[in-house]
């Protein structure tokens, strides 16, 4: 059960109602639509990062994955890996991600894929990542 109660969003304003049109009825949307004078603006840049970014989505997932791992949450996990699913990863590829340098993981990496995951932890875990790797990522995008 939430610890803070998902907006019904027959019960929303008609600015909130009308951000979650066409959204899936997941929760964290619902619980974003708490936040009326806020939620239309997050909710489209939520839309915005997912669908607008130049992120490949294979490499965005791979990201947002780790990052899942790295913090503990099984909830982004558990979203995010029906989202990778449907952008062509395997199961295998899922795991890899989570266990990465763990023996065999990186067979199911590319190369890339291994700096964005090192990136990633070194962002989440120091704020900054090694100039070498900066540089790799940086000159991809």
């Amino acid at each position: 059960m939430a610890r803070i109660p998902y907006l019904d969003p027959a019960a929303a304003p008609a600015r909130t109602r009308q951000a979650l049109d066409g959204k899936r009825g997941i929760n964290i949307f619902r619980l974003i639509a708490q936040a009326e004078n806020a939620a239309p603006e997050v909710l489209a840049l939520g839309h915005r990062l997912s669908r607008g970014s130049s992120l490949p989505p294979v490499e965005r997932e791979v990201v947002i994955l780790r990052v899942a791992r790295l913090s503990q949450a099984s909830y982004q996990a558990h979203e995010h890996h029906a989202v990778a699913l449907r952008h062509g990863f395997t199961e295998e590829k899922i795991a890899a991600v989570a266990q990465y340098p763990a023996a065999g993981s990186a067979e199911h990496l590319t190369d890339f894929e291994q700096d964005l995951i090192r990136f990633t932890d070194s962002v989440v875990e120091t704020t900054t990542a090694p100039d070498d790797l900066f540089a790799r990522i940086t000159a991809v995008y």
